[in-house]
C-alpha cells in the first residue's frame, strides 16, 4: 500500500482545482477502508468508500474476524448514512 500522504500530496499538487477527480482501487475491502481513515487523518483530500455488502465466505483463511468486523461496522454506518443500497444509486 502507497503511503495515504503521498497519494494526497500528489492529487493536491497535480489535479485539485481543476474539476478532475482521483480513484484508488484496493484489492480488499478492509484495505479500501483502511486507506480511507489514513486520507481522513491526514485530511488534505476528501474520500469516500464503494463497497459491496459484507459477504460472510469472504477472506475466510485471513484475520477473519477483525476484517469481518471491520468492514460490517463500515457497511452499516454507510447504510445508516445513505441509506438503503437501492437509493445509493441515484446520488
Amino acid at each position: 500500500m502507497q503511503e495515504p500522504g503521498t497519494s494526497s500530496v500528489h492529487f493536491r499538487d497535480n489535479w485539485q482545482g481543476t474539476g478532475l477527480k482521483g480513484q484508488l482501487v484496493c484489492d480488499k475491502k478492509v484495505a479500501a477502508i483502511t486507506y480511507k481513515h489514513y486520507l481522513d487523518e491526514i485530511g488534505i483530500v476528501s474520500s469516500e468508500v464503494l463497497i459491496s455488502p459484507p459477504d460472510e465466505r469472504e477472506e475466510r483463511k485471513a484475520l477473519m474476524v477483525k476484517t469481518e468486523e471491520l468492514v460490517k461496522t463500515f457497511w452499516n454506518k454507510m447504510m445508516d448514512d445513505m441509506g438503503l443500497p437501492k437509493n445509493m444509486k441515484r446520488r
